[in-house]
């Protein structure tokens, strides 16, 4: 029988885990500037477009977004001619999309071990790089038997050379704890090459 494939939004964490503890991400590039924009982002004001996610609806500015996302500000190019300044967003959960919101406006997202993978595949999708990046060396920080096959399949489905050192990272993890990560349920969904290549 073939080996199940997780899927992209898995939970980097066991399944026994205790409660999901809190992280943050931090923009160390962000600047006092923008916490005048955030401020105006919480209170609604001066917002000039509205992003649907699953049906929710994102008050932002289209200004801030597209100077975030290359992926955003492509789409205000061609898709608000015609919109009445909507966008509607597909492939996005509003979880994930509200946590890239705090990332962008106030330099800061929460998240827990669970919801990471999430977050990071849809800031991969928006092309929100430093994100991308900084969820990766938290990763990389947190590598155990327990998620690290998870941590890679994760990694290698977002492709992208923000994501190569925790590539990296994980195949030296597989490597010097090869005996221990044998047992485990995601060992066959290395498969032969990708463990080849690993040792």
């Amino acid at each position: 029988m073939a080996p199940r494939k997780r899927s992209r939004g898995a939970a980097l964490s066991s399944s026994t885990a205790p409660p999901a503890e809190l992280h943050a991400l931090e923009n160390a590039g962000h600047t006092a500037q923008w916490g005048k924009l955030a401020e105006l982002w919480r209170e609604g004001k001066h917002c000039d477009v509205e992003i649907v996610v699953a049906g929710e609806v994102f008050k932002v500015h289209k200004a801030v977004l597209a100077a975030s996302s290359a992926c955003l500000e492509a789409q205000f190019d061609s898709r608000m001619r015609d919109s009445h300044g909507r966008v509607e967003m597909h492939e996005l959960e509003p979880r994930a999309f509200r946590s890239i919101l705090g990332y962008i406006y106030d330099g800061r997202c929460e998240f827990t071990e669970d919801t990471l993978a999430e977050l990071m595949h849809a800031a991969n999708r928006l092309e929100v790089m430093a994100l991308v990046e900084a969820a990766a060396e938290f990763l990389k920080s947190r590598l155990s038997p327990d998620n690290c096959l998870a941590t890679l399949a994760v990694a290698e489905s977002i492709a992208r050379p923000a994501v190569r050192g925790l590539v990296s990272a994980c195949e030296c993890f597989v490597a010097a704890h090869f005996e221990q990560l044998a047992d485990s349920a995601g060992f066959p969904e290395l498969g032969v090459e990708r463990l080849a290549a690993t040792l």
